[in-house]
């Protein structure tokens, strides 16, 4: 696999940045998503594992906890991680709108 140009978050003014690799190694730090209440509502899939994007990108980029969902979903979606957004009633009950 060719070199992959790092990810990174912004947390109080202070950029940190991480790869795949680090995502990858960070992964199986962490107690898998799915092994827990699923109380979140942005997951990624690394391997067989579904982790919360806040606390994966945490870990990876050893980043402040409190690293935002957003800059955190977009950093890994910037390395090819497969994410996931939790559907909840409203999504359930009228779908996203190009599918109305």
């Amino acid at each position: 696999m060719p070199d992959q140009k790092p990810a990174s978050v912004k947390v109080n003014g202070t950029v940190f940045k991480f790869t795949l690799a680090d995502v990858e190694a960070a992964a199986s730090r962490l107690v898998p998503a799915h092994h827990t209440s699923l109380d979140g509502e942005w997951y990624a899939l690394v391997g067989s594992g579904l982790h919360y994007v806040r606390p994966l990108v945490a870990e990876a980029s050893k980043a402040p906890k409190d690293v935002s969902v957003k800059d955190a979903r977009l950093a890994l979606h910037s390395l090819g991680v497969t994410l996931f957004g939790w559907a909840g009633h409203e999504m359930i009950e009228k779908g996203l709108p190009g599918h109305r």
